[in-house]
């Protein structure tokens, strides 16, 4: 790219099939090529790009960089539910709805082992196969590694917490960590979550070393 500079029309045609062809690749961990085109010569060098075009790549590049593989995970704060508040919600209307209840953890509070971190809503299509399909896995053999699932309901208010409540009683998915925040956004925009399911996996440093895979 440096050397095509030289040369306006190769450039351009060089730039926008590399930018374009790392932006669409299967393989994990590409987008980090992409984020580096961008902040090395896109955002720089793009002068047939519209303004916004160039304001939206550069909000992209922001939001992608931190969850880039080899990153340490943003911390979040989140409502960790126990167990036992879903099987008894399923009996009471009105414990279903509570939302004020758990007890707050600080994602960096969860040291030791591999992190499996998955954030799901109970009515999403996806969700209703991929998250009861990673909770059999669970019990199967993470949980006997020693990983731990932090399964993020990212579903709101009394509406949301009633449908994660009997999804989770419908699934029996009692034996991992099932949090949310009814009171804040603020994990949804760290993570970049615009669809779900998102599986992300956090080494015992929690890096980042596997992002936007499925269960299997």
């Amino acid at each position: 790219l440096r050397n095509a500079r030289a040369d306006s029309s190769i450039y351009r045609y060089m730039l926008i099939t590399l930018f374009n062809h790392y932006g669409k690749s299967n393989i994990m961990g590409l987008d980090a090529v992409q984020v580096y085109l961008a902040e090395q010569y896109y955002l720089r060098d793009a002068w047939w790009s519209d303004a916004k075009f160039l304001a939206d790549l550069k909000d992209r590049v922001e939001k992608t960089k931190p969850l880039l593989i080899g990153q340490k995970a943003p911390d979040v704060e989140l409502m960790v539910i126990p167990s036992d508040h879903f099987m008894r919600a399923a009996q009471d209307t009105a414990l279903r709805r509570f939302p004020h209840v758990g007890t707050k953890v600080m994602l960096d509070q969860l040291k030791g082992g591999y992190i499996v971190l998955v954030f799901w809503e109970a009515d999403c299509g996806h969700c209703k196969k991929a998250i009861p399909d990673l909770y059999n896995i669970y019990e199967k053999s993470l949980k006997g590694m020693g990983v731990k699932v932090l399964a993020i309901s990212t579903l709101f208010g009394e509406d949301g917490k009633i449908k994660w409540v009997n999804f989770v009683n419908e699934h029996k998915m009692y034996d991992w960590i099932n949090a949310w925040n009814p009171y804040s956004y603020d994990f949804k925009l760290k993570y970049d979550i615009i669809s779900t399911p998102q599986i992300y996996i956090l080494d015992e440093n929690q890096q980042i070393v596997a992002k936007k895979i499925g269960p299997e």
